[in-house]
């Protein structure tokens, strides 16, 4: 059963036709059940709904590519992204090297539009920011690490 309506289905497909300006990459860290065994410690409630939600987002535009990986399976790779937990999942624009987005958990509710909101961004490769910020984040000398927490309440 599809967790998007036609109405949101047909609303994605229109808003992604006039705002995506570039193909963007979309990655899934997850955990996958082999069979219906889950093993303790690697329980992950919310992953199988995040890729099916995923898979449906990207099947709203041709612009829009998802790669999903098990983290047990891609250790490397998740490591070496600074994957902590799942589900996450990472956007970058065409051409762009790195991941420069992580997004942890499933997004439902508000979460759906910021993630929507993030992906238009990725694939416009800007910010919507307002000019002086963005000035004063240029003139940054070290990294910065940046979480922005979303609760339901």
């Amino acid at each position: 059963m599809p967790l998007l309506s036609d109405q949101d289905r047909k609303a994605l497909e229109t808003r992604f036709k006039k705002d995506l300006k570039r193909d963007v990459n979309m990655t899934l860290y997850t955990v996958r059940n082999v069979g219906g065994l889950i093993l303790p410690g690697r329980e992950c409630p919310t992953c199988p709904q995040t890729e099916q939600f995923l898979t449906e987002v990207a099947a709203a535009s041709r612009r829009l590519h998802l790669t999903v990986k098990d983290v047990f399976a891609d250790v490397d790779d998740a490591r070496e992204h600074g994957i902590e937990r799942v589900p996450c999942i990472t956007l970058h624009g065409e051409g762009e090297e790195s991941d420069n987005l992580l997004f942890y958990g499933i997004p439902a509710g508000y979460e759906v539009l910021t993630l929507i909101e993030d992906i238009i961004a990725a694939s416009k490769g800007t910010s919507t920011l307002q000019h002086s910020t963005r000035k004063a984040l240029h003139r940054l000398e070290t990294p910065v690490h940046l979480q922005v927490f979303v609760t339901p309440t």
